[in-house]
């Protein structure tokens, strides 16, 4: 049997707590800089993978910056959202980020990644 994408509709999920504290900036670590609208553009323009029986994956680039959104589908939740990676010419030739938010960005993806020990 061929593996049904999930839902590519922002409405069809819920957000945990987790994410609502990443998107407020209350949370540990370095700034995400992830938003509503940058976890409803991974959902329905992302690329969806999936990563096992009720997790999927989206994934899109937005200016420069790939973001990841993670959805339970079974829990119709998102589960996190992070940067994954920065083209820098093209981030920075966006006008969208600042040269603090892509050092944050990547501080986050190192964080995220290795789990770096985070010092502002």
């Amino acid at each position: 049997m061929a593996v049904q994408n999930p839902p590519a509709e922002f409405s069809a999920y819920s957000a945990s707590i987790h994410v609502i504290q990443h998107a407020k900036g209350l949370s540990k670590g370095p700034n995400r800089h992830i938003s509503g609208d940058i976890i409803r553009e991974c959902i329905e323009d992302g690329t969806p993978r999936k990563v096992n029986r009720h997790t999927w994956r989206f994934e899109t680039d937005i200016d420069g910056v790939e973001f990841a959104t993670v959805v339970a589908t079974d829990e119709h939740e998102i589960v996190t959202a992070h940067p994954v990676s920065v083209d820098h010419d093209v981030a920075s030739d966006t006008g969208r980020w600042t040269p603090d938010d892509l050092a944050d960005i990547e501080a986050a993806i190192r964080y995220h990644e290795r789990k770096e020990p985070y010092d502002p």
